[in-house]
């Protein structure tokens, strides 16, 4: 029976070097691209740039008797304040948006005011205004390139390492 010869052990070293800095070097792009993405969401909030349709007068008017904002998506800064980045406890992923678990002063749940006003609700009259669709699509070529940068960093640094 033939019997492979050459440096095995240290290819394997070589090997599980790359694992590591690959992980790592993903788990770090992971977590930057979450921040990334909050960042667009609440610049969104406070820029009003997403072309949503307008408050009606008679809300619009409403807020402001009550002494709220008048932007569209906010009465008080609270929604900003919702939206959060978690990781995954494999740390290769990473959840922004917000909780299910939170609640404003009145009890209202922010996840459910912002998936009414992500969809609209015909039942409350309330026009579609969405905010993480289109945030998601703006931020998506950068996190790809997170990624890219991620790899070609890893790569570049093992094949300088490797024999």
């Amino acid at each position: 029976m033939n019997q492979l010869t050459g440096p095995w052990r240290e290819y394997e070293g070589n090997l599980l070097r790359l694992k590591i800095a690959l992980l790592s070097r993903l788990k770090l792009a992971t977590l930057q691209s979450a921040e990334v993405t909050k960042r667009g969401l609440v610049k969104h909030l406070q820029k009003q740039d997403l072309g949503w349709k307008k408050l009606n007068d008679k809300y619009r008017e409403w807020k402001r008797k009550k002494g709220l904002s008048t932007a569209t998506l906010i009465s008080t800064s609270q929604m900003m304040q919702s939206i959060t980045t978690q990781e995954a406890p494999d740390k290769m992923s990473a959840f922004v948006g917000v909780l299910r678990t939170g609640k404003r002063k009145d009890g209202e749940k922010p996840v459910l005011i912002a998936a009414i006003h992500e969809y609209g609700s015909s039942a409350r009259h309330i026009d579609a205004r969405p905010l993480f669709r289109p945030t998601l699509k703006e931020v998506k070529p950068e996190i790809a390139k997170r990624y890219r940068i991620a790899l070609k960093e890893v790569t570049n640094h093992v094949g300088r390492n490797i024999g």
